[in-house]
């Protein structure tokens, strides 16, 4: 039997939560009314498609492949969204949706806040276009301003990221202090390693100690400047042409500040740690040469 489905989606999600947000319950609601009160699919089940922490211009959503498959397989006969910036705020993939992926599978799209029902021919379908095209260029420009802001913080030596490195814990205004008991733990590693231990053999050691340390763990806080006072940033950034892809920037185009943090081990110590760790790539060989002031990746 064919079923209804309505698709449901927040672009952020609350982490601390453990039920579903509030503005998906509201969406639910809002259609379920909307579905009540269309005499024409009084016979059919109703199925919700949620997606709760989703952008909308990621396309690979598990709750909208889920519902475009459930399409293919013409098992729906109507989809109902709050507005059509919930299915999606990419134009291109929106128009398609709309004008070729429903008419091709004979399924109506109806969107309520936005007066959308692919039933009625007179609904102006010009207007429709210009709505997909503002709500992708809306969710731009926020991520553009997100960005710029995130910047911004980072270059007057602000903290911008969800958690500190272990060691350190947050404080107000988003500084970092050290967490004793894990700086601890990080200066015995640094001290273990410059004695000929090996990582996996540090990992045990440590937790052995009660710590979670796994060799990888131990591979990255030898690596990481972090430890000695400095914080780099810029090393990434979003492809242009491939959504969602972060691309690695080379090294001369890295930010690094010091003094926004205390130190938990010396510059001394880090040097020598990267210098014995031979086995990294001739790049960051060349890295470690040209760190000893960190002033210029």
């Amino acid at each position: 039997m064919k079923e209804i489905a309505i698709y449901l989606r927040l672009s952020k999600a609350d982490k601390e939560r453990t039920r579903e947000s509030q503005s998906i319950q509201n969406q639910r609601a809002l259609l379920y009314k909307a579905i009540r009160e269309d005499a024409s699919f009084g016979e059919y089940p109703i199925t919700a498609y949620i997606d709760d922490g989703y952008s909308g211009l990621q396309q690979d959503r598990p709750a909208l492949c889920t519902m475009m498959q459930k399409i293919r397989q013409k098992k729906v006969v109507a989809v109902f969204v709050k507005d059509l910036s919930r299915l999606s705020r990419n134009h291109v993939f929106l128009a398609g949706f709309m004008e070729k992926f429903c008419p091709t599978y004979q399924v109506d799209l109806i969107a309520v806040g936005d007066g959308y029902d692919s039933r009625k021919e007179q609904f102006v379908q010009t207007a429709t276009r210009l709505r997909a095209l503002f709500y992708e260029c809306y969710s731009k420009d926020i991520s553009y301003k997100v960005r710029n802001a995130l910047r911004s913080k980072k270059e007057n030596g602000e903290y911008a990221v969800a958690r500190p490195p272990f060691g350190y814990r947050r404080e107000h205004k988003g500084i970092w202090r050290t967490e004793p008991k894990e700086a601890e733990c990080i200066r015995r590693i640094y001290a273990s390693f410059l004695r000929g231990d090996s990582q996996k053999e540090i990992a045990l050691e440590e937790s052995a100690r009660g710590f979670t340390i796994y060799p990888v763990k131990v591979h990255r806080i030898l690596h990481d400047p972090v430890y000695c006072g400095y914080f780099i940033w810029n090393k990434n950034r979003m492809s242009e042409y491939i959504p969602n892809k972060n691309i690695t920037l080379p090294r001369d185009e890295w930010k690094v500040q010091k003094g926004t943090h205390e130190a938990i081990i010396s510059e001394t110590v880090f040097l020598k740690t990267w210098q014995k760790l031979q086995k990294v790539s001739r790049d960051n060989k060349k890295f470690v040469q040209n760190t000893k002031s960190f002033k210029k990746l």
